[in-house]
């Protein structure tokens, strides 16, 4: 990824699953030639489980020609933030803060719990 400093690499994959399955994953453990890797989900019902306040709140104010996102990255570890015209991808933001160059009224967000993902379109305050 060119915007992040460690030089992490990614990849994509599909899983062929109906809403039932997917709702019950909880688990994905990937192999490769002498590697594997697992990603346990941190929903946040789980996360609350583990103590301290956890909040699903992503909060997008005005700020400057820009638009300012606040999160818990606890919840969230990367928001994808996209154009919800266009579809271009604005940001992968990290970090639980990030300042998107924008002017629109609304954002798209995918955000995940490192297995599961879900798009949300929010309103810039």
């Amino acid at each position: 990824m060119p915007d992040d400093p460690r030089g992490s690499r990614h990849f994509a994959f599909a899983v062929p699953l109906n809403a039932a399955g997917a709702a019950r994953l909880s688990d994905l453990r990937l192999t490769g030639p002498g590697t594997t890797a697992a990603s346990t989900s941190l929903s946040l019902q789980a996360a609350r489980k583990q103590g301290g306040p956890v909040s699903d709140a992503i909060v997008a104010r005005r700020a400057a020609g820009a638009v300012a996102l606040e999160w818990d990255p606890s919840v969230h570890p990367m928001i994808m933030v996209r154009d919800p015209d266009s579809g271009e991808i604005l940001s992968f933001a990290r970090g639980g803060k990030a300042r998107i160059a924008t002017a629109k009224g609304t954002l798209d967000l995918v955000v995940s719990d490192q297995v599961r993902s879900q798009t949300r379109r929010i309103t810039v305050q």
